[in-house]
């Protein structure tokens, strides 16, 4: 079963509109966050099970914390995730009306592309289902 582990948050405001259960970068301007739509943007959390509209403020979990994610595809226990597809909204993500982040094993990058991993599974999943992911963010690009 997922599960979360909240640590210390800032306040942050949706630059955009911004689902449940996203994964999102820092936004340009100061305690704003945006939704990260490849693999090669830093990502910096993963919004709570509440979403927002742009300029409303928005609860994320941050690194080091654990937070749920939705799985792209099959993964185990420890598989490193990264953002493999923006995909449509599911009854895990609570919410029907938007398009949320998928998270899937992190694909072999080529070298000298830029790639990020958002951390670690600690629950295994299938595609579509909820697990927690272990927050810690890295670069994973160019190791091939």
């Amino acid at each position: 079963m997922a599960f979360v582990e909240d640590r210390f948050s800032l306040p942050f405001k949706a630059a955009s509109v911004t689902p449940p259960r996203t994964v999102v970068a820092l936004d340009t301007v100061a305690n704003q966050v945006v939704p990260v739509t490849n693999a090669s943007q830093r990502p910096y959390g993963i919004t709570r099970a509440s979403g927002a509209t742009p300029g409303l403020s928005v609860a994320v979990y941050e690194s080091p914390g654990v937070a749920k994610a939705i799985a792209a595809a099959s993964l185990g226990f420890g598989a490193e995730v990264s953002l493999a597809s923006v995909g449509v909204a599911s009854a895990a993500q609570e919410n029907s009306l938007a398009t949320t982040t998928l998270l899937g094993p992190k694909s072999v990058a080529a070298s000298g592309t830029t790639q990020w991993s958002v951390g670690v599974a600690l629950t295994p999943a299938l595609a579509g289902e909820v697990f927690s992911v272990k927050l810690e963010p890295r670069q994973v690009s160019g190791l091939v």
